[in-house]
């Protein structure tokens, strides 16, 4: 459950909303290992990586894959994202 909560509060807080309370650091910084590595705090999974690409906020060079299928993450949830959703 606490890996869940860290990987959601990282994945939260690259979604450039500003109506979210602020984010707590240390999650994001362990939800990140956990998209980038898949090790969870009692055994591991395929990283997110695998399969995800994103671009984190602040950062030049995008993080996962891309063009296996899935869903790129970036600034997902946010207001663009939605958008393009929705559309």
């Amino acid at each position: 459950a606490e890996s869940l909560k860290a990987l959601v509060e990282f994945v939260a807080a690259q979604s450039g909303r500003t109506d979210h309370e602020q984010f707590d650091a240390d999650l994001v910084a362990q939800g990140l290992e956990i998209f980038k590595t898949g090790q969870l705090a009692s055994g591991s999974v395929g990283a997110c990586t695998d399969c995800h690409g994103m671009k984190l906020v602040g950062v030049a060079d995008p993080l996962g894959s891309t063009g296996t299928g899935a869903p790129t993450l970036t600034n997902y949830a946010g207001k663009e994202w939605l958008t393009g959703f929705l559309k």
